[in-house]
């Protein structure tokens, strides 16, 4: 059981080193040490207070990644394969920003060079429209054929206008390849590997055990995920220049599980009705719809003293939206059905140190009443 009446204080570091090499003409190896849970996919953190214990460090980036220019210098193609950075126009309403992909991405950039009277003008990179098409292993479970996969794509456009103020918007369609858990034969532990490896919160999920000679306690359950995901989400940053140095950004997500399918999760569970209490915590109802809008008002990046950044946003993210697994692990301190604010500001002490102060404020949407208010004040230096 949580404790929601407690205040928690925690400390904690992280620590992030890169290395960038060119090993050749177009060709880049990309690598990344990170401190953190090696088991936890959203997190570099690490908690101190463990009796002067060390910390662990992994691999957390590790791709080989092609670039392809056209003859004005244009990169049109970006390919890459290994343990890779998020290739999507993102936000954390659907991926956590600490998130790294297994597998391979590819992304096609066309330049807009029509003129506004209609003439050709031009290259220009801050004007083009692109595809971005990925594929992206999960998991492999023992004894059975059918692996996870994650398979994506978006198709976007970057627009620069006159005044330098920019607009990005992104369609895409991310979808998870046999992701759903599977029932054990009366007996059988065969299925136990179609439970998630990785789970934070929010995912409507079913037990999979069916041991007889287990007594069906809740520590004898083995919870998997009962609905399918097929996310369609919209995203759009627009950044304001206007005040430069200072930059205004707007940013929207708009996420859609259309993947999420009742009759079929009846099936799947072994259950007679929405209401049948096989499932966990939740009753089987469509609630797969996700938003987030925000607003930054600053300097766009904190790389000298006196620099500053607020930022501002709201997200409503209902329980089977997205995957929980991946989604931001500090809002609600992770996983889905969950609303609230972010509030956050930075402040540059000097050249490439600044400080960071950040107030999360969420509840639960559908589930038992779960309030959690958080504050972060992190120091951060980069070189």
């Amino acid at each position: 059981m949580r404790d929601t009446y407690d205040n928690e204080d925690r400390w904690r570091e992280r620590v992030r080193l890169g290395l960038t090499a060119k090993i050749a003409d177009r060709w880049t190896l990309d690598s990344r040490l990170v401190t953190g849970n090696i088991t936890n996919p959203v997190s570099a953190n690490v908690t101190l207070g463990n009796t002067e214990q060390r910390c662990s460090v992994a691999l957390d980036r590790a791709q080989l990644r092609y670039d392809r220019p056209d003859d004005q210098g244009f990169t049109w193609l970006t390919a890459s394969a290994g343990r890779i950075p998020n290739p999507w126009l993102f936000t954390e309403l659907v991926w956590d920003e600490d998130l790294s992909f297994d597998g391979v991405a590819a992304t096609f950039r066309q330049p807009i060079t029509l003129g506004s009277d209609g003439l050709m003008e031009p290259v220009s990179r801050n004007r083009k429209a692109y595809l971005t098409t990925g594929i992206f292993p999960l998991q492999e479970p023992a004894y059975l054929s059918q692996d996870r996969y994650l398979v994506g794509g978006q198709l976007g456009a970057d627009w620069e206008f006159e005044n330098q103020n920019l607009l990005k918007v992104g369609a895409a369609v991310y979808d998870y390849i046999h992701i759903s858990g599977k029932r054990n034969s009366l007996g059988s532990t065969l299925t136990n590997d179609t439970a998630p490896q990785f789970l934070q919160k929010g995912n409507l999920l079913f037990n999979i055990a069916r041991d007889p000679n287990l007594d069906g306690s809740e520590t004898t359950r083995l919870y998997a995920l009962a609905a399918d995901y097929r996310l369609l989400d919209f995203t759009a940053v627009m950044d304001f220049v206007n005040l430069a140095p200072h930059h205004v950004t707007f940013q929207a997500d708009l996420v859609k599980n259309i993947g999420f399918d009742t009759t079929e999760i009846l099936q799947r569970i072994g259950g007679k009705s929405t209401l049948d209490p096989i499932t966990y915590l939740y009753p089987v109802k469509d609630r797969t719809l996700g938003l987030l809008g925000g607003v930054l008002v600053g300097w766009p990046d904190i790389a000298r003293r006196g620099a500053w950044q607020l930022n501002f946003d709201y997200r409503y993210l209902q329980r089977d939206a997205v995957l929980d697994a991946f989604t931001d692990s500090d809002f609600h301190l992770g996983g889905t059905d969950t609303q609230g604010y972010r509030i956050s500001g930075l402040y540059g002490l000097t050249r490439n140190v600044w400080l960071r102060a950040r107030w999360i404020s969420a509840t639960q949407i559908d589930g038992p009443p779960l309030f959690i208010d958080v504050f972060q004040l992190d120091l951060n230096a980069k070189f």
